[in-house]
């Protein structure tokens, strides 16, 4: 009885121990889960990020290339502003979300396009603005410069202001002749045709060339920086950068309950079924070791099968190629065995087959490979060796095999074929090459070594 007991609280403490490896693994395991699952998310939150922040470049790009063309249909009219309206709805129309385009020679806005809305701007002195300009800085450095988001003399609305300076020849020397402005609103960017609002939080970053600190260009509702990804999008003297976040996280706690009735379920499932597992994986050890066995053996003689022998020669023949190494190998067949079969009989003939394999594995080094190719045919796999080397090699073994007396006092000789592996030869050429000396080592009379 008390041996009983001792049992029962052993088994009891074997299955508090379990339980308590099984929760400790599923806390593990949900804890994995988060981590891949945030990942996961911060990864298509990162992919999200660069793909809005690449679309907003190329649209705000768009934009600004204007200004380029507005300098050259000046130069290509002479810098003659006079048909200014009749050519400016072209360049207009010919990119959405643009407010307006002007002209300001010596610094002084007198054409733009649409004028209605824009009035007040006609006459504005960009360069004797009291406030700092991007027009002041555009001109010594005679560079394109990007404002914004900033507020018009002629409207309330926040404007991104895109100036380029343009400069004549004048007596072999550059003068100034004015700027070519374009000016497009904040909402025409298209922050919302890029992302998704109903999925992600965002905001838009400036630190452009005039602004001393990092300031929030946009803005979207109930902003959260909790796992937020960022990109940059490079504009004219400086960039912007865009942060986003999602707008909902899952819930978990769903998700933890599962993993928590998943671990008990399983921790059950193995106290039942643990012991007989245990017992079918050992039967099926030793079912896959006897497998294994087979596979790669000769059942009568003991050494390695054809099967086994061509997945090592082909490897071997990697090596060779690779390395530019030396390996040769050795075909036998043994002289007239059909004789021995039919006058002594097939286990005459297996006893035969027994001792020469083992003549054979006694006289080469552990780094050869010897199989039983077929029937009376051995083939032997020499690594690192020449040709010359395993000619004696197989020399030595026709020599030993000559002077052995086999079973009923039988003398038995063979006929050895020599190769050597030739670097980026196939295994099936090399094959042919050795059968192909074997069949010579016959045909000049048998118990001999030809090197082929």
């Amino acid at each position: 009885m008390k041996k009983m007991n001792r049992v029962a609280r052993l088994y009891y403490l074997y299955i508090i121990i379990v339980i308590a490896m099984v929760f400790l693994l599923t806390d593990f395991l949900f804890q994995y889960y988060l981590d891949a699952h945030y990942k996961a998310h911060l990864e298509e939150l990162d992919s999200h990020a660069q793909k809005s922040a690449q679309l907003i470049q190329e649209s705000i790009m768009r934009k600004i290339y204007v200004v380029d063309t507005l300098r050259i249909i000046l130069e290509l009219t002479d810098y003659d502003v006079s048909k200014f309206q009749e050519w400016a709805p072209y360049i207009f129309e010919s990119e959405q979300g643009i407010a307006c385009i002007q002209l300001a020679p010596s610094g002084i806005i007198s054409n733009i396009y649409p004028l209605e809305g824009n009035e007040e701007a006609i006459g504005y002195h960009l360069i004797e603005d009291e406030n700092p300009s991007d027009a002041k800085w555009a001109i010594e450095p005679q560079a394109l410069t990007f404002r914004g988001p900033t507020t018009l003399v002629q409207h309330d609305k926040k404007s991104i202001v895109s100036t380029g300076p343009i400069f004549i020849e004048k007596n072999l020397e550059k003068a100034f002749w004015g700027f070519s402005i374009v000016v497009f609103d904040m909402e025409d960017v298209g922050f919302s045709h890029f992302i998704d609002d109903e999925v992600y939080n965002y905001r838009i970053l400036n630190q452009s060339q005039d602004q001393e600190n990092t300031s929030v260009i946009y803005e979207s509702d109930n902003y959260s920086d909790e796992l937020q990804a960022e990109s940059n999008i490079l504009v004219p003297g400086g960039q912007w950068t865009i942060q986003m976040s999602f707008k909902k996280m899952d819930n978990f706690k769903l998700i933890r309950a599962t993993f928590y009735s998943l671990g008990l379920l399983s921790a059950g499932l193995f106290i039942v079924i643990s012991i007989k597992k245990r017992n079918q994986a050992l039967e099926i050890q030793k079912l896959n070791e006897e497998l294994k066995r087979i596979s790669l053996e000769d059942e009568l003689t003991g050494c390695h099968n054809r099967r086994y022998f061509e997945s090592i020669a082909m490897r071997e023949q990697k090596r060779v190629t690779r390395y530019n190494a030396r390996t040769s190998a050795i075909m036998l067949d043994i002289d007239f065995f059909k004789d021995v079969n039919d006058q002594y009989g097939h286990h005459v003939g297996d006893l035969v087959l027994k001792e020469l394999a083992k003549i054979m594995m006694e006289n080469i080094r552990t780094s050869d490979d010897l199989a039983r190719w077929g029937g009376e045919e051995f083939i032997i796999l020499l690594p690192n060796t020449g040709g010359e080397e395993a000619v004696k090699v197989a020399e030595k073994l026709r020599e030993k095999i000559e002077k052995k007396l086999f079973e009923r006092e039988l003398k038995i000789t063979a006929s050895f074929g020599v190769t050597e592996y030739i670097p980026s030869e196939s295994y099936d050429s090399l094959f042919k090459r050795v059968d192909s000396a074997v069949y010579m080592a016959k045909e000049r009379g048998r118990n001999q070594v030809v090197l082929k």
